[in-house]
């Protein structure tokens, strides 16, 4: 992960995340969120519904919210994408992060 960003290129999510978990794989990545507060990347898969933080300081990629579109997929089946999809920090407050909830329409 170091080399990617050493390069000084930008990479793609894809790049960065390699999607080859057969057994969870994230069909759909959106909102990456670059964190300088704790040095940590940030991106969701609204299908799933998760929030997931990549960081080369901490434990690499953690799953770090569940039921991030406001609703729990389970109970919506009929949701295409019940997950969020857009992040952005507060430049006055850079420890909180704004989410788009798709599913809760929010």
């Amino acid at each position: 992960w170091t080399e990617v960003f050493d390069n000084g290129e930008r990479p793609t999510l894809d790049v960065i995340v390699k999607n080859d978990d057969e057994e969870n794989p994230k069909e759909w990545m959106e909102g990456p969120l670059w964190m300088p507060s704790d040095e940590a990347f940030y991106f969701n898969t609204p299908i799933e519904g998760n929030l997931w933080k990549l960081s080369e300081t901490s434990d690499g990629l953690q799953l770090w919210a569940t039921q991030a579109g406001g609703i729990n997929p389970e109970d919506y089946p009929n949701v295409a994408e019940p997950g969020s999809n857009g992040m952005v920090y507060d430049p006055k407050d850079p420890t909180m992060v704004y989410i788009c909830q798709q599913g809760a329409k929010r």
